[in-house]
């Protein structure tokens, strides 16, 4: 069967145009309402995507959410296996005793090449976490990093910090990094102080022996209470990631 339909007139094409245009008006203002809460700041980019697709929001990363958990995470290694490296004429043991992560914000970073440790462990990143990260709080810190070594100083208006001696020093932490591989260094090599990052793998203890019967031993930090000598973390990177917050 065959049906012919009149022609389109122009008030038609009007009307048509018109509902195209208010759909487009209805569509701008239904997004800037859905993104009001990002803008005010109470809710976050994530938020917002989730209502636009309809999709749950991702879980936010351990290094942006780090103020909400502490930032560190540690297990016993059930099975530990030694990993063997021979580096500058020495022959390291390393052997893993805890499964280990920590997220934060880098505020000091150092490498080294000179010596047999240098070329196993070469890298240092310091690492804050915690309530530290707050704007209002990390804004009065100052950070110093040398050789192996690290401090920082706080002035805070009214001379009392927000948060306790033993907090702060057990959410800053100073980490010798070795690399299970070349590609997990590069992307250490990569960060920069003020990066967000998440660090995992093992802390372990390391022993040595050179060619000329000399030997090596560097042990690791197991707890975040401890401070000055012996108080860094000796970590066997296995992953690393920058996190965009």
């Amino acid at each position: 069967m065959y049906i012919s339909y009149p022609p389109a007139t122009d008030s038609m094409m009007m009307r048509l145009s018109t509902l195209q245009q208010w759909s487009l008006i209805i569509g701008a203002c239904l997004l800037a309402f859905l993104a009001l809460p990002v803008l005010a700041g109470i809710a976050s980019p994530g938020d917002f995507m989730s209502l636009v697709t309809g999709q749950p929001r991702p879980e936010s990363s351990p290094a942006c959410t780090a103020m909400d958990y502490g930032g560190f995470y540690q297990d016993a290694v059930i099975a530990p296996e030694a990993v063997i490296r021979q580096e500058g004429g020495v022959t390291f043991t390393i052997r893993p005793l805890y499964r280990y992560r920590i997220a934060g914000r880098i505020v000091g970073k150092d490498e080294y090449f000179l010596s047999p440790l240098d070329r196993l462990a070469p890298m240092d990143l310091t690492i804050a976490t915690g309530e530290i990260l707050r704007p209002e709080i990390f804004s009065q810190f100052t950070f110093r990093k040398y050789s192996r070594h690290f401090s920082y100083q706080y002035v805070f208006p009214g001379g009392t910090p927000p948060l306790s001696p033993q907090y702060i020093a057990s959410h800053v932490s100073n980490s010798h990094l070795i690399f299970a591989n070349d590609a997990v260094h590069a992307a250490a090599r990569d960060a920069r102080v003020g990066d967000m990052v998440e660090i995992e793998g093992s802390l372990v203890t390391v022993s040595g022996t050179g060619s000329d019967g000399r030997t090596w031993t560097w042990r690791t930090s197991t707890t975040r209470a401890d401070q000055g000598e012996g108080s860094c973390e000796l970590v066997y990177v296995e992953r690393f990631r920058q996190e965009t917050c």
